[in-house]
């Protein structure tokens, strides 16, 4: 019996559609878990970079005394969901992040509420490159303490021309992967 050899020409990658005000673009974070309609389910990746810049230093001294609320956050992150894909560095920290047009938790007198998403983070300052975003997820548990879920990160699509071009080389043996999902 011969064998026939697939033909992937064919073949295209559908074009996701994008969600209502999901970013488009640029790259971001996605709390799926939460309504559509809230104003956090979409976190520009941006705004969480500009955020994380601006956390102060971690005093461990301060940590835990509820009394000083102000001086509640950054506080060392637990990780009592045991992420096991976390892009940020042990010991952790975690901070609120704040979104654009809602009244969030004010480091400077400790007024309102932390909020729904936390930025996870190095407790260096000089070593946060890896960033992650969670979320309290009330599909998890009522529990705040545990019910936290990480945001997927998403990079923006590439362009058509993009694709095509990966496309060619990658039939032409070009390319810097040789599977078919290192860029589909």
């Amino acid at each position: 019996m011969a064998s026939e050899s697939a033909d992937w020409t064919h073949v295209t990658r559908q074009k996701r559609s994008p969600a209502k005000n999901e970013p488009q673009d640029e790259s971001f974070y996605s709390c799926s878990n939460l309504p559509p309609s809230h104003p956090g389910r979409y976190v520009r990746a941006s705004d969480v970079r500009a955020q994380v810049a601006q956390i102060p230093e971690y005093n461990h001294q301060i940590e835990g005394n509820s009394k000083d609320f102000k001086n509640l956050y950054p506080k060392n992150f637990a990780n009592f969901e045991q992420f096991s894909a976390l892009e940020s560095c042990h010991p952790r920290i975690e901070y609120p992040l704040k979104l654009k047009g809602v009244q969030m938790w004010q480091a400077s007198d400790g007024t309102g509420t932390a909020g729904v998403h936390r930025v996870i983070c190095d407790r260096d300052r000089g070593y946060r490159m890896g960033v992650d975003v969670v979320y309290h997820d009330t599909t998890k548990s009522s529990n705040p303490a545990n019910n936290f879920t990480q945001a997927n990160y998403h990079r923006p699509e590439a362009g058509e021309k993009g694709k095509q071009e990966r496309h060619k080389n990658h039939r032409r043996g070009e390319g810097s992967g040789s599977s078919r999902s290192s860029y589909y």
